[in-house]
């Protein structure tokens, strides 16, 4: 799912982060039923299922949340874990939907307990399939509570020196290069002296090594200043 989607929104391109997320996203929807029976081919169908729905998430839905709500989703919370989790709920409701209690008891999982339950008719199937689904509101509760008792905390304290989103120099230290900027860091010049006479400035990247020099042209070349320095 993931490999169609990023190709597709992508336009033609591939991105990588779109395959890193997809995996943590197959793992996300299969949380629920990872207790339970559910072949290989049934794990493969949900973690395609959650692949597609995050890379989805991450590259269509989530620029046009930002422009309609102002909405970030700067740790993935909805695209990696929101929409991949309520996959995973409904997964959880399908299986328990289709499970056995003897196909269960020859296992010895801890679901052995549950369909004994079941048999003695202190609990159904049905009820089992409600708690599942409840639990996915409950999940949601949680989460829209959460999140506007911490967006109300943050409207109430006072953000001071906030010049600029995502930037942690105004609480942390950062690296000098940070600091003095990095076209500035990256432009240090070295100057070479060829017999006494002949000053080469090359300008020198500390990721790529030497990409420029300036020189006569009747003399050496960037080669030569590189084995000289």
């Amino acid at each position: 799912g993931t490999y169609l989607l990023s190709g597709l929104l992508g336009r033609g391109k591939f991105s990588i982060v779109d395959f890193q997320n997809a995996s943590l996203a197959g793992g996300v929807a299969m949380g629920t039923a990872a207790n339970m029976l559910c072949k290989p081919y049934g794990a493969l169908m949900v973690g395609t299922a959650a692949g597609a729905v995050s890379t989805f998430g991450y590259r269509w839905l989530q620029p046009r949340l930002e422009r309609w709500i102002g909405l970030m989703d700067t740790c993935g919370v909805h695209n990696l874990h929101g929409m991949p989790g309520v996959v995973g709920a409904l997964v959880g409701v399908l299986v328990t939907a289709a499970a056995k209690s003897e196909d269960y008891a020859a296992t010895g999982f801890a679901w052995t307990d549950v369909w004994i339950n079941v048999e003695t008719k202190e609990q159904s199937i049905q009820g089992l399939v409600g708690f599942q689904f409840a639990t996915l509101f409950c999940s949601w509760g949680i989460a829209v509570v959460g999140g506007v008792v911490t967006a109300l905390f943050l409207r109430v304290v006072p953000i001071e020196n906030l010049s600029e989103f995502f930037t942690d120099d105004a609480e942390w230290e950062i690296e000098a290069a940070q600091e003095i900027g990095i076209e500035q860091h990256q432009q240090e010049l070295v100057q070479v002296v060829h017999d006494e006479a002949v000053h080469v400035f090359v300008s020198r990247s500390p990721a790529l090594g030497f990409s420029e020099a300036v020189v006569p042209p009747t003399q050496f070349q960037l080669g030569d200043a590189a084995h000289h320095e």
